[in-house]
């Protein structure tokens, strides 16, 4: 199984109100889109925002389409700015082999 993480930080216009108005519209939207599981980070000031996103799949070429789809959606959708996308892949299997190997002392 593979865990797909995207953190997305978009810039929130002025006359958009609050940054939790502006994140509540965009997570509404990702989530009827595309059913992820979002999460807004808080913020102290300013007008940037982040928020993650998370998918999991069985293949990392069709888990990697798929963020890279959501990033393009964001990115022609014209009433948000998205600034930065990170990408990140987590196999499964990795974290297994992590916990196995703490385990083991020799």
């Amino acid at each position: 199984m593979i865990i797909g993480a995207l953190r997305l930080t978009f810039i929130v216009p002025p006359d958009s109100g609050s940054t939790h108005s502006a994140a509540q519209k965009i997570k509404d939207r990702l989530w009827s889109k595309f059913k992820l599981a979002l999460s807004e980070q808080p913020t102290i000031s300013g007008p940037q925002l982040v928020i993650g996103a998370a998918l999991v799949g069985y293949d990392e070429g069709k888990t990697r389409a798929r963020l890279d789809q959501i990033i393009k959606h964001l990115n022609e959708w014209s009433s948000v700015e998205l600034i930065n996308d990170e990408i990140e892949l987590v196999h499964f299997d990795d974290l297994e082999l992590e916990r196995d190997f703490e385990k083991y002392d020799p």
